[in-house]
């Protein structure tokens, strides 16, 4: 009797053990707040020039690498990420020189198989103005997927403006800002 009572009391606490074993490892889940940024200086400048009196058409077309492991809580558990939440993506413009209006505006963020891209018309631009990314095409689900790669990838910008006068410039700042979930065992 006693054995099959310690029998089944081992059964017991073993099944409890492997199906609450997961339970466990949860408790040692971290999550934390962190930002990726993408930091853009825009240069509008005319090739040649723009005729007294005319107007010319100026484009641009800019990429940056941009690597998550440079913010220090991702780096530090990296290769333990169980999950990215993306919480919103926003852009915001500093050191506009002139107020300016672009006819197109394109952001993109993509690795070598993924890419989510935003379009924009008739932007204006000034200081302290700011761009949000929303998740109107499924965006930020490419953008989390291209997170769970865990290595850098791509943002780029591009539009084109007409200018009368040329020669501004701005700064455009990216920032996905991100609640991540990582268990260090």
């Amino acid at each position: 009797m006693k054995v099959k009572f310690l029998l089944v009391s081992l059964l017991v606490v073993t099944g409890m053990a492997f199906s609450g074993c997961d339970k466990i490892k949860s408790l040692a889940d971290v999550k934390f707040n962190a930002d990726i940024p993408a930091n853009f200086d825009v240069n509008l400048n005319p090739i040649g020039g723009i005729e007294s009196g005319k107007s010319a058409s100026i484009s641009f077309d800019q990429s940056l690498t941009v690597d998550p492991t440079s913010n220090a809580d991702i780096e530090k558990y990296l290769n333990n990420i169980k999950d990215w939440q993306i919480n919103e993506i926003t852009g915001t413009y500093s050191n506009v020189d002139a107020p300016i209006t672009l006819d197109t505006l394109k952001l993109q963020v993509y690795s070598d198989t993924k890419n989510a891209t935003w379009l924009f018309t008739n932007v204006t631009i000034d200081n302290a103005g700011s761009l949000t990314l929303n998740n109107t095409n499924g965006q930020w689900a490419t953008v989390n997927s291209i997170l769970d790669d865990k290595t850098s990838f791509t943002a780029r910008i591009s539009g084109s403006t007409t200018s009368t006068t040329g020669g501004t410039q701005f700064s455009l700042d990216v920032v996905i800002k991100t609640t991540i979930t990582a268990n260090p065992f």
